[in-house]
C-alpha cells in the first residue's frame, strides 16, 4: 500500500516538474524573441534593412525565429514607424509571436 501511495506522489511531482520546465522554456524563448526584435531594430537603424530568419540554440533545442519588418512613414523624410514581428514555434509545436514598435528618425 505504501508503494502505491509513493508512486502517486512521485507521479504528481513529475507532472509538476514537467509543467515547470515547459513554462520556463516558453519564457526563455519569449525573452530571446525580444532580443532578436531589438537586434533587428538596431540593424534597421544602421542599414535600413531587417527581414531575416535567426536561429538560436536554447537548452539543446534549435529554435528558428522568423522576423518580419514593416515600415510606415508618418512624416515623410522625418519619422518612420518600424514594426518588427518575431514568430517562432516551441518544441511542442505551438506557434508564438512577439511584436515591437519603434519610431525612427
Amino acid at each position: 500500500m505504501a508503494l502505491v501511495i509513493m508512486a502517486i506522489i512521485l507521479l504528481g511531482n513529475m507532472a509538476a516538474l514537467s509543467l515547470s520546465y515547459r513554462r520556463n522554456l516558453q519564457n526563455i524563448l519569449r525573452d530571446e524573441a525580444v532580443k532578436v526584435a531589438q537586434e533587428e531594430m538596431e540593424r534597421y537603424r544602421d542599414s535600413g534593412t531587417c527581414d531575416a530568419s535567426v536561429s538560436r540554440q536554447i537548452r539543446n533545442y534549435q529554435c528558428t525565429f522568423n522576423v518580419n519588418c514593416a515600415t510606415d512613414s508618418l512624416l515623410p523624410g522625418r519619422i518612420t514607424e518600424l514594426r518588427v514581428t518575431v514568430s517562432w514555434q516551441d518544441p511542442e509545436g505551438q506557434n508564438h509571436s512577439f511584436r515591437m514598435v519603434s519610431y525612427v528618425q
